[in-house]
């Protein structure tokens, strides 16, 4: 559900894209998005100096993906927040989705 906060383990369907809060050895299946036959590892969002925010492929969760491996992550799916295999788009916090 939008603007929630998830746990997320492995064996688990990703239902809304999110930025992962919390990760620990996470490795995600992106084929149906990606074509990749390996696992991506994901971590958690960070910030740069300046408290800038960072946000990559390695720190996102997209609709569409499972969770092959996990030690409890979290991820957080924005309210308004575009799916990423629909189109790149950026929310009302200026966090931009890229597939």
């Amino acid at each position: 559900m939008s603007g929630d906060v998830i746990l997320i383990n492995a064996g688990d369907a990703i239902h809304g894209d999110g930025l992962i809060l919390v990760a620990k050895d996470l490795f995600v299946d992106e084929s149906v998005l990606t074509g990749e036959s390996y696992p991506a590892e994901k971590e958690a969002f960070k910030t740069a100096e300046g408290n800038a925010t960072v946000t990559t492929k390695s720190n996102f969760v997209f609709e569409g993906s499972h969770i092959i491996q996990s030690m409890g992550s979290s991820a957080f799916l924005p309210e308004s927040h575009e799916r990423a295999h629909g189109n790149n788009t950026e929310d009302d916090r200026g966090i931009k989705s890229v597939p």
